[in-house]
């Protein structure tokens, strides 16, 4: 059965200072407002800046909401995987235009990794599959107990991780004009949750509790979780595009 983290870290194991995850998280913030108000004010107009700088600090958050409860090494090297894996499908796909489908990444996402695929995708897999993880261990916190808790924990980790891929969809294609909108929805939707499953899954083994003691909730994946789910809702609905 996949275990869960834990909030335990052996001796010897690699700890952030607090007050770097907290800066952290605190920049994150900030710029999630600044990318809120640029949907209404001209700020740097015509500069992809301020998208890279949300992204780098959208990477680096997640990474540090989880580094609050778990080994920072270990969290990475999961980013790392998911980033890895979802990267790989991408570069396939924009070959072969399998699993998801033919569609065209446009210049607006950013510079390419030899040619094929935007250095901003992998971001993208590590963002989602690390903080739907935090968030699904955050709601099901009360039932650790449960004889089936692991499995729940990647079953929710994976509808949550295909709840921000619908969220990602129309501000991407609709908003930020990242990527033409895919002719083949219905083989994306079932390509990205299989895709999730596999991400969840081989994370596992870096996060599992291998120290199960009691811990608080962890609520900054949350945060994260619901900062960039808030902005691509409030872009949707004001039909407005970043300048």
């Amino acid at each position: 059965m996949p275990a869960q983290p834990s909030s335990e870290k052996p001796p010897g194991t690699p700890r952030l200072p607090d007050l770097w995850p907290n800066a952290v998280l605190t920049a994150f913030g900030a710029t999630l407002i600044f990318a809120a108000l640029r949907l209404f004010i001209p700020l740097f107009p015509n500069s992809g800046w301020p998208d890279a700088a949300l992204l780098i600090l959208t990477t680096t958050a997640t990474v540090a909401a989880l580094s609050k409860q778990l080994p920072v090494l270990n969290v990475i090297f999961a980013a790392g995987i998911a980033a890895g894996i979802g990267g790989m499908a991408h570069a396939v796909n924009d070959v072969t235009g399998f699993p998801f489908g033919m569609f065209e990444f446009t210049t607006a996402l950013g510079p390419r990794l030899l040619g094929i695929l935007p250095l901003a995708i992998p971001a993208f897999w590590a963002i989602a599959a690390l903080n739907a993880r935090g968030v699904a261990r955050l709601a099901l916190h009360r039932s650790r107990a449960h004889p089936q808790h692991g499995y729940r924990v990647i079953v929710l980790s994976v509808l949550l991780m295909i709840l921000l891929r619908l969220a990602l969809e129309p501000f991407a294609v609709g908003v930020k004009i990242w990527w033409a909108a895919t002719p083949t929805p219905l083989l994306a939707l079932i390509s990205s949750t299989l895709l999730s499953l596999m991400l969840q899954i081989a994370m596992t083994p870096l996060l599992l509790d291998k120290f199960p003691v009691p811990r608080p909730p962890n609520y900054w994946p949350l945060f994260v979780w619901a900062g960039i789910n808030a902005l691509m809702l409030v872009a949707i609905l004001s039909g407005n595009r970043p300048h």
